[in-house]
């Protein structure tokens, strides 16, 4: 029965090892599961338990970029979900210095703190950006709020019926929460399908810009190269409820300025 004890707790030490593990990606890229989420995180800058899936949580911090770009201070989560109306997105980032310059709706963002998401709706895996987007994520504006912008496809931020966007700003860093609608994808007329199984090319980024840490980081080896990026699968569609995530908020390239 000893025995039988200590196997058991072997293999529980194995599953939470497993469980807490820190997806990032290869020179060739990687493979990840997106979840399925019933009910639609709400888009309002507030990372709330029961919103968002550990499953599609990938931390990003300097110590494990396969991309890096100057010395980044900022690290932080990054959590993926989708449903029928789109990408969803939580990035949940320390960075003690917040950029004092804040930018105007429909202007590059890839000039001040914030994350960055790149994507191959098609998984094309492609050389080089022909065939994919790259999306700017800033937690603040000149309004005020959260803004985005599209370098590749869109070349803007202000359309309507693509993507939603809200922040919050906190002493240690901040929270965005992101939609990104299916539809912003299909600007190349892209024929994906919206199901469990379809494969797409992503990566994150975080951009630790603030005029003293001007770094990138990201976890696939070359920004902009969609030959590099990982590859996420959107996950079982279904009733899940996520459980708590106990989060704390803890130039790129060509064409991109």
């Amino acid at each position: 029965m000893k025995k039988l004890i200590a196997i058991l707790l072997t293999l529980a030490l194995v599953i939470s090892a497993a469980a807490a593990f820190t997806f990032i990606g290869s020179a060739d890229g990687s493979e990840a599961t997106i979840p399925y989420l019933a009910t639609a995180p709400t888009i309002d800058g507030k990372f709330s338990d029961g919103e968002w899936s550990a499953d599609g949580k990938f931390t990003l911090s300097s110590s494990n970029a396969l991309f890096k770009s100057g010395t980044a201070e900022a690290s932080g989560d990054i959590y993926w979900a989708w449903n029928n109306d789109g990408l969803y997105i939580a990035a949940v980032i320390k960075d003690a210095t917040i950029h004092a310059t804040k930018y105007t709706a429909g202007t590059a963002l890839n000039c001040t703190d914030g994350i960055q998401i790149e994507l191959d709706p098609m998984n094309t895996k492609e050389a080089g950006y022909a065939k994919s987007y790259i999306f700017d994520f800033v937690p603040q504006s000149q309004g005020g709020g959260a803004i985005w912008y599209e370098h590749f496809r869109w070349v803007s931020g202000t359309q309507a019926d693509i993507v939603n966007v809200a922040a919050e700003i906190a002493g240690d860093g901040y929270v965005i929460e992101a939609q990104i609608k299916w539809d912003g994808l299909r600007k190349l007329g892209e024929t994906f399908e919206v199901k469990e199984g379809t494969k797409m090319g992503f990566g994150n980024i975080i951009m630790d810009i603030d005029g003293t840490h001007n770094a990138l980081i990201a976890d696939y080896v070359e920004i902009c190269n969609a030959a590099k990026f990982n590859t996420m699968v959107l996950g079982a569609a279904g009733t899940v409820d996520p459980a708590p995530s106990q989060a704390a908020p803890a130039s790129s390239c060509g064409n991109n300025g």
